[in-house]
């Protein structure tokens, strides 16, 4: 367990107030103020500041908050660790977005698995956003994300880099090869919910044409990929996702490629872990393994 007064800093800089930590903690607020200035005693230097009248982390917060979730998450795969002594096994516990988890990731899996007898496996899927906030709360030890992060705040390593495509049914009235965006905006826009990294890098790409979802006919929200697909399959709108997660369907001609003049998009998958944990090491050669498995696959 990580010392009492770094799991008062953490909650300090989720709740940027110093009653309210205390509050959490269940302890007195003079008690919080008391373990943040013996940090600050500590490294010498401050920790927090107002900024009118809100608490902001310096610089050097920053840093030490970096470390402190590092530690944090690290102790909690220890203790897992210690337990698994006996039963000489190893929880390896993997988060995914979904595009990664249910197109890219199940195939190299599956032999990683059939390879590591020792090592019980968990994957959860869900949006970058929430998979990073799990490995920072230790519930996940690593973590294949499509969207964007602060990378300042992690270590990182490229999987693959995947394009991000336009996609319609099979008797779509539009032009497959419109030459800007903004001829696509007469139709209904599928996409996925707030938090998904595919989300996100939609409205990154829609920001620098100065565009919105909203510009577009319709807008539908969907949380499922697989429902997203059967949608345009039916011609209820069009959609943008990464070709690896549409490749069967543009195969059998079930959906179609929208290729726009001006577009030129692709994205990296990346793999995640705590930044400087001790098991670096572990996570990265399993990353190797999933990469070399799925290089492999593609070449076949």
């Amino acid at each position: 367990m990580i010392d009492f007064r770094l799991q008062t800093f953490i909650e300090l800089c989720k709740q940027k107030n110093y009653t309210k930590t205390a509050q959490v903690l269940n302890i007195t607020q003079p008690t919080v103020t008391g373990h943040i200035q013996y940090l600050e005693q500590q490294y010498e230097v401050k920790l927090f500041q107002y900024v009118g009248k809100k608490l902001v982390l310096t610089n050097q917060g920053e840093v030490l908050l970096n470390a402190a979730l590092t530690m944090q998450s690290d102790c909690k795969k220890v203790a897992k660790r210690i337990k698994e002594v006996d039963v000489k096994k190893r929880l390896l516990r993997v988060g995914a977005t979904l595009t990664i988890g249910e197109f890219v990731l199940p195939e190299a899996i599956k032999q990683y698995l059939k390879s590591d007898k020792e090592t019980e496996f968990s994957l959860r899927i869900s949006n970058t956003s929430h998979l990073l906030a799990e490995m920072k709360q230790g519930n996940i030890d690593c973590a294949f994300v499509e969207g964007y992060f602060n990378k300042r705040d992690f270590d990182y390593s490229l999987l693959m880099d995947d394009d991000f495509i336009g996609i319609c049914g099979p008797n779509y009235k539009g032009d497959l090869h419109p030459r800007r965006l903004e001829e696509t905006l007469e139709n209904t826009l599928i996409l996925r919910e707030e938090g998904s990294g595919t989300r996100e890098i939609l409205e990154r790409i829609l920001y620098e044409k100065s565009l919105t979802a909203e510009d577009y006919q319709d807008k539908i929200e969907i949380g499922n990929l697989n429902v997203i697909k059967d949608m345009v399959k039916e011609d209820m709108g069009i959609s943008f996702m990464y070709r690896s997660a549409v490749a069967k369907e543009l195969a059998t001609k079930e959906l179609q490629e929208i290729k726009i003049g001006e577009w030129i998009a692709s994205h990296e998958y990346n793999f995640v872990t705590m930044k400087n944990s001790l098991f670096v090491e572990e996570y990265q050669e399993f990353m190797e393994f999933i990469k070399s498995v799925y290089n492999s696959s593609n070449l076949e």
